[in-house]
């Protein structure tokens, strides 16, 4: 806590000097302690102040500031608002219904509150609209905290600018029908707000203002275009406990609570286009830096699609084998202590076949069997593994090809289309037996119900 302080600290004491502002020690401890505190929720695993510090840049004061306020919301993580940011929001949202009320962005802000509406006009958002379920809420709801905490120290300009670097990063835009992006959207809306709030900016000024835009906006996005797969899915294991809840540090996830994270991030990353991840405007950046960061996106997303694939299918049969022999369970049922990565201890490492090298099927992507082998680059703080082994064993003994047909067969069952039994009779007897016998030996209490189904295979 004291090194984020710290370091929060000195981005606020450079970034306002660098804008011409000297903001007191007092102010300057008050705004890091504000950040921290919003950025720290317990559902919070990537969308850190870490994350908020590593975008900041001692070059660009206004996306030093950008950085430091554009995550504060995270209405679906946080499950709401934190207190300091609700004190923040409350003239601007309208809660309906108890409980989990729904919050609408109020039509009746008065005039000349001038920093709400030129926000909501820079974003293009029409009042009315409710806060959980619309694209943009958060970079919206984030940009008007950030209004709130800084308009007393600093200008109208730097403060509209600030803003548009936070509306950039809303992520994955596509171009509209007429083919132009959201930059250049971006920039009419930019010109048309600077003009009716009376606030001149030169052309070059602008244009400086969308170049920095942009530069954030892919920064921000920076690890999709990684040249290491390992380094991606780490950013990708962070986003699972963020959105579903059940996995979080401290919970005793069942195989189908995870198998539903799985399938979630699965269809998340088959959603996104390389297209809509990173952005140009006005050539920033140059067509072939725009092409590489392209291609390196588009890898990124297939191998980890594919990762997490080779992980949904291992869950689907360790939780059909859980439900067929006394219902679904917590992960560590099967798979022993998930909480230590040394194998020394009891797991189903040890007691799956060690068959060598002539086992592993030929049609296998050699990308993906390393990552399940070595594992995801660095740690995430809830419990998995980070290497997957019995993910390799059904890897290496099935292939592409037949990892496709067990998937598809997979989403059968999921669909209830598919019976449990009909799904596991249909992958291959051998690698299904291996699989059944070791999760025997790990379970003793389930024992007698998994030899009855191995009767079944042989």
């Amino acid at each position: 806590m004291k090194d984020d302080i710290h370091q929060l600290n000195e981005v606020f004491k450079r970034a306002s000097h660098d804008l011409g502002v000297t903001l007191l020690p007092g102010e300057i401890a008050r705004l890091s302690t504000f950040i921290y505190q919003a950025m720290t929720g317990e559902g919070r695993y990537f969308h850190t102040t870490a994350h908020a510090l590593n975008l900041c840049d001692l070059h660009d004061p206004i996306q030093s500031m950008a950085a430091l306020f554009h995550d504060v919301v995270y209405f679906q993580v946080d499950r709401g608002f934190s207190d300091q940011v609700w004190e923040t929001l409350k003239d601007y949202l309208l809660p309906r219904g108890k409980g989990n009320p729904v919050y609408t962005i109020t039509g009746s802000v008065p005039g000349d509150d001038r920093g709400f509406h030129m926000v909501r006009e820079l974003f293009g958002w029409p009042a009315g609209q409710d806060v959980a379920l619309n694209s943009g809420t958060n970079e919206l709801l984030s940009c008007l905290v950030m209004l709130r905490q800084l308009s007393a120290n600093l200008t109208a300009p730097i403060l509209l600018k600030i803003s548009a670097y936070i509306e950039t990063t809303i992520p994955f835009r596509p171009r509209d029908e007429k083919g132009i992006g959201p930059f250049e959207r971006l920039q009419s809306r930019f010109i048309k707000v600077s003009h009716d709030f009376n606030l001149p900016m030169a052309e070059a000024e602008i244009e400086e203002t969308m170049h920095g835009a942009v530069r954030f906006a892919n920064r921000d996005v920076e690890n999709f275009a990684g040249s290491d797969p390992a380094g991606f899915l780490e950013t990708t294991w962070k986003l699972l406990p963020e959105a579903y809840p059940a996995i979080r540090i401290g919970c005793d996830y069942t195989y189908g609570e995870y198998r539903q994270a799985l399938q979630g991030m699965v269809k998340f990353l088959h959603s996104i286009q390389a297209e809509h991840v990173y952005h140009d405007y006005a050539g920033i950046p140059d067509q072939q830096t725009m092409g590489m960061k392209l291609e390196q996106v588009r890898s990124n997303l297939q191998t980890s699609s594919r990762y997490i694939e080779v992980k949904l299918l291992t869950m689907a049969i360790l939780e059909t084998l859980a439900e067929i022999s006394g219902g679904d369970a917590p992960v560590a049922l099967f798979l022993g202590d998930i909480h230590n990565e040394s194998h020394t201890q009891q797991d189903i490492s040890n007691q799956l076949p060690r068959d060598g090298r002539e086992m592993v099927h030929r049609d296998v992507n050699p990308s993906i069997a390393q990552l399940l082998h070595s594992g995801r680059r660095g740690l995430v703080d809830f419990t998995d593994l980070k290497t997957s082994p019995v993910a390799l064993f059904i890897y290496e003994r099935s292939g592409e090809k037949l990892l496709s047909q067990y998937l598809q067969q997979a989403y059968l069952m999921f669909d209830n289309r598919l019976s449990a039994e009909e799904f596991l009779l249909g992958l291959e007897p051998a690698l299904l037996t291996n699989i059944v016998e070791a999760c025997g030996k790990m379970a003793s209490q389930r024992a007698g119900q998994l030899k009855s189904f191995a009767r079944v295979i042989a």
